[in-house]
């Protein structure tokens, strides 16, 4: 096991690792808490499937963006409160940000 797979499993943070095409391949155990999933259900879900539909399509547009060109960045820059839900009664505030994960050769 690589350390960092280690420090992924006990930071205090919800992380998601989702792919271009905006499937989640990898949550740690505070996500799956956060959202109210077990184990690893979040992983090969649609990362827009934990936003509240009325934000979805949108969040997915902000993604292909996002990987057209990726960098570190805060979301919701507008100061808005980010709503993640795995169902409408269960959405609570969150906030989080965006890396891309670095390519071969950089």
């Amino acid at each position: 096991m690589k350390a960092y797979e280690g420090i992924f499993e006990v930071i205090p943070d919800a992380v998601l690792v989702v792919d271009p095409d905006g499937t989640i391949v990898r949550a740690n155990a505070q996500s799956a808490r956060l959202f109210g999933f077990g184990g690893d259900e979040l992983v090969g879900i649609p990362v827009e499937s934990l936003i509240p539909q009325r934000f979805a399509a949108r969040h997915a547009a902000h993604r292909a963006r996002y990987v057209a060109n990726p960098r570190v960045r805060p979301m919701a820059r507008d100061s808005t409160c980010l709503r993640a839900a795995r169902t409408a009664a269960n959405s609570r505030s969150t906030s989080c940000s965006a890396r891309s994960k670095p390519r071969a050769g950089r």
